[in-house]
């Protein structure tokens, strides 16, 4: 017994399993690099604009300061009365409502004359910070400082310009800013992100299990019919595209054939030489006492005897041919409406004087008007087989039954006997080849081909046979066709 999660073992969710996790794997890759890029770009934004904002302040105050003084009075009152403003800006959905750029101003040694956002640094060396010393160096100053090392959020980009005055150095104007400023907007973006990802992933998912069906569904349609082959059915050869799968089916489907036919050709010769031997054995038999002086009586006699040996030789080939052929005939049938009632006529009919000579009567009972679809004259032949089977195990005097009715959309003939009925160990065999049970009135057995071909003609058809035992004695066969109606009108 399988276990409950055996079908999620099957290539199918295997598939899909492994292309969903490369998916989210890659997905997972790009947003990390989505996300680092985002950053690095808000950062290059930010700093683009604080370049220009120390560039702007810079000759601001160097329009107020005099050839080697740097003068802040300016720049330290703008900053105090925009400390002051109460600001109502909203950007993109995110209110802000304060300055948050901070000014520092240091003269040309690189002392500190002003810090908006510390006033207790005033009068500190910050020489060795990178953008007022590089600034100084007639260089591109710039620094981003981290508060906590291990948070790059708590990072403080400082962008300076230097103050010149005829051509000279004199000081040097640093802006900074937080990169939590620009937090909102990243955080904005981010999810902006997260939920393309989403969407993008469950697109992607569905790509990838509409991908492994489209691969898998042929190769389980491939499962199916060689699991049905394999159970002794004959269903039609799946349609698996003209791909790589196609050519799978194809040579999956010829190596079945060709397996089929070389135990096919060695079970038919190993079963017909057995039921040539009994026959084969009786003519000869009986030719070699012929050939001797014997009484008129038994000259009749072994005469009698070869020529119903040979008959059942004859009787024995021509109905292995009409197996064989049907049993190599692809699922196909010439199908046409057949009036059961007429059909049943016909075959009770044939076989009157058989019924006769063995003092059986044969009654008909077909519902009105049922109709099958089929080969008529296989479905007649089905039917003759196992009238004719009945005949045989039927008692003189006694009566066979042939019927037809609708039951489910189908249509069910049957045919009893009320002879001996089937042994319980001949149950499991009566529809194998050159099987055969003796007849009660002569003891002889058939060719063992009658029932078998019955069971081809049902396959083909997408039918079935069964033979038991009526509870209230005798035999009782019933042949299953589908797709069978019942016509309406008269």
């Amino acid at each position: 017994m399988n276990a409950w999660w055996s079908p999620f073992l099957s290539l199918r969710w295997r598939l899909a399993v492994v292309a969903m996790v490369v998916m989210a794997g890659g997905g997972w890759w790009m947003a990390s690099l989505a996300a680092d890029q985002l950053h690095r770009n808000y950062q290059e934004a930010m700093e683009e604009t604080l370049v220009d904002s120390a560039h702007i302040l810079a000759a601001l105050i160097a329009e107020e300061s005099n050839a080697g003084v740097v003068s802040s009075r300016g720049i330290t009152a703008a900053m105090e009365a925009a400390g002051q403003l109460k600001l109502s800006a909203r950007i993109y959905g995110h209110e802000k409502t304060h300055v948050s750029t901070a000014v520092q101003v240091t003269d040309a040694t690189g002392v500190v004359l002003y810090d908006s956002d510390e006033p207790n640094n005033s009068g500190r060396d910050f020489s060795r910070w990178n953008d007022i010393a590089r600034t100084l160096q007639g260089r591109y100053g710039a620094r981003a400082t981290r508060s906590d090392p291990n948070d790059r959020s708590t990072a403080m980009l400082h962008i300076a310009a230097p103050i010149q005055r005829e051509g000279k150095i004199i000081g040097v104007v640093s802006v900074s800013k937080g990169v939590d400023s620009v937090s909102p907007f990243m955080e904005a973006a981010r999810q902006g992100m997260l939920r393309a990802g989403i969407v993008a992933g469950l697109a992607a998912a569905l790509v990838a299990l509409a991908t492994t069906v489209w691969i898998t569904r042929p190769l389980a349609r491939l499962v199916r019919w060689a699991e049905a082959v394999k159970a002794g059915g004959r269903p039609p050869v799946p349609r698996v595209g003209s791909g790589e799968v196609g050519r799978l089916g194809e040579a999956i489907t010829g190596l079945q054939a060709s397996l089929d036919g070389r135990t096919y050709v060695e079970g038919y010769v190993q079963h017909l030489t057995h039921e040539l031997k009994s026959p084969l054995a009786g003519i000869r038999g009986a030719s070699e006492l012929l050939s001797e002086d014997l009484p008129p009586e038994m000259r009749r006699r072994f005469l009698a005897n070869i020529t119903a040996e040979s008959a059942r030789v004859q009787d024995l080939i021509d109905r292995l041919l009409q197996l064989a052929g049907l049993e190599k005939r692809e699922r196909a049938v010439s199908a046409e409406d057949i009036p059961l009632a007429a059909l049943m006529r016909e075959v009770t009919d044939d076989f009157a004087p058989q019924a006769a000579q063995a003092q059986v009567i044969i009654t008909v009972d077909a519902e009105v008007g049922l109709v099958v679809r089929g080969e008529r004259f296989l479905v007649r032949q089905a039917l003759g087989n196992l009238l004719a089977n009945a005949i045989d195990f039927a008692p003189a005097g006694s009566v066979v039954t042939i019927s037809a009715r609708g039951q489910n959309g189908k249509a069910v003939l049957t045919v009893r006997d009320r002879g001996p009925g089937i042994p319980p160990w001949a149950q499991e065999r009566l529809f194998e080849r050159f099987y055969s049970l003796p007849r009660p009135q002569s003891g002889r057995k058939g060719t063992g081909l009658g029932l078998s071909f019955v069971h081809e003609i049902a396959d083909l058809h997408g039918g079935s046979v069964t033979l038991t035992n009526h509870p209230d004695g005798g035999a009782l066969a019933e042949l299953h066709l589908p797709g069978m109606y019942v016509h309406t009108g008269t």
